[in-house]
Order: structure tokens, then sequence, then C-alpha cells
């Protein structure tokens, strides 16, 4: 049997530490998620990529608003 656990959270901070990966909400509630190095890389690429996309989408944002 597989079970499934789904958890929200607005996260105000982190840390990437040794081994884990930590995520702490306004409330001081924390997860702490096992992370491989490889892993770290990974998820590094991961968010460049993304952020990269969003800094693109803003862009051509103001982009069309500066030629409205």
């Amino acid at each position: 049997m597989k079970v499934r656990q789904v958890v929200e959270a607005q996260f105000a901070r982190f840390h990437v530490g040794w081994s884990d990966i930590s995520f702490t909400d306004a409330h001081e509630n924390k997860i702490s998620i096992e992370i491989t190095d490889d892993q770290i890389l990974t998820l590094s690429d991961q968010l460049s990529q993304k952020a990269e996309k969003i800094r693109k989408e803003r862009a051509d944002a103001r982009e069309e608003a500066n030629n409205e």
C-alpha cells in the first residue's frame, strides 16, 4: 500500500544544510526534506530555469505596458 501525504505551507524562509533542505513558515512550522548533493544540483538548475522564465515574462509585460 502506498501512503501519500500533502502538506501545504507558505514559506517565510529556507535553509539548505548538509543533507536536508528546510522550509519554515511565518508561524515557525518547519518542513525538513532529506536531499542529496545531486538532487540539490537538479533543484538549482530547475530553479534557475524557472527564475529566467519569470524574468522574461515580467520584462515582456513591462515592454508591452511601455508600448501602450
